[in-house]
C-alpha cells in the first residue's frame, strides 16, 4: 500500500514540475519561404540577452522549424541559406506564448568582379 502511495506522489510531482516549467518558458517557431514555397535546409539561428549563447536550427521539408524551452524577451531571428539573402528579423517572446517569426528569403544578388594586371614591357636599349 505504501507503494501505491508514493507511485501516485511522485507522478503528481512530475505534474507540477512540468506544468511550472512549462509556464516559465516560451516557444519561437516559424515557416521559412521562397516565392511561396516551402525551403527546407535554411539555418535559422537566435539570439537574445536573456539567453546565453545562441541556438541554431535547419528548417524540415515544410520550411518550418520550432525552438522550445525559451527564457521570454527580444530575439534576434538570422535565416542562411547558400545562394539566398541572409534575412534578419526580431521577435518577441512573452511567458508560457508561442512567438512567430516567417521568412521570404530570395535569391542573392550576383556580383562579379575582373581584375586585369600588366606590366609594361622593358625598354630595349640598343
Amino acid at each position: 500500500m505504501k507503494y501505491k502511495h508514493f507511485a501516485a506522489l511522485v507522478a503528481l510531482l512530475l505534474c507540477i514540475a512540468t506544468t511550472a516549467f512549462a509556464q516559465t518558458t516560451a516557444s519561437l517557431t516559424g515557416e521559412v519561404r521562397a516565392d511561396g514555397t516551402p525551403l527546407p535546409g535554411v539555418t535559422v539561428t537566435i539570439s537574445s540577452p536573456a539567453m546565453q549563447g545562441v541556438r541554431t536550427a535547419t528548417t524540415g521539408d515544410s520550411g518550418g522549424y520550432n525552438f522550445t524551452a525559451l527564457p521570454p524577451g527580444k530575439y534576434t531571428v538570422r535565416f542562411e541559406l547558400a545562394g539566398m539573402a541572409n534575412v534578419i528579423k526580431e521577435a518577441q517572446v512573452s511567458l508560457s506564448q508561442t512567438a512567430r517569426a516567417d521568412a521570404n528569403l530570395s535569391v542573392a544578388g550576383v556580383s562579379e568582379a575582373i581584375t586585369v594586371t600588366a606590366t609594361a614591357p622593358t625598354a630595349l636599349e640598343t
